[in-house]
């Protein structure tokens, strides 16, 4: 069994809170940047359309960003993040590996 803190577990903390799908899910549309930008979104973006205060924000963007499912890029006084879609399909294919393994107890009564 893998230890709680291995990096699927990580990834799967950060993508439990509805909040941090949301801003997943926002982060995949185009032009919802204040900064003209075609991706991605600014952190104040985030705060207008969230209705959440910057302090959260910044939390729930830092817990993705430690489990490696946005980029963050500092422009000037702005932070803007994008969504790292490859790694949102990595972690598709590492929960369907894990749950489609059979376990070490199946194994040994088969």
């Amino acid at each position: 069994m893998k230890a709680a803190n291995d990096g699927l577990s990580l990834k799967l903390r950060a993508i439990s809170d509805p909040v941090r799908r949301e801003i997943l899910r926002l982060l995949a549309r185009k032009g919802l940047c204040s900064l003209d930008r075609t991706d991605g979104m600014c952190a104040a973006d985030l705060q207008r359309h969230m209705g959440l205060a910057q302090p959260t924000i910044s939390h729930h963007m830092r817990v993705l960003a430690e489990a490696g499912l946005v980029q963050a890029e500092k422009v000037g006084t702005w932070v803007c993040y994008y969504r790292e879609d490859a790694a949102l399909r990595q972690l598709a294919r590492e929960v369907r590996r894990e749950l489609e393994q059979k376990s070490g107890t199946d194994r040994e009564k088969n």
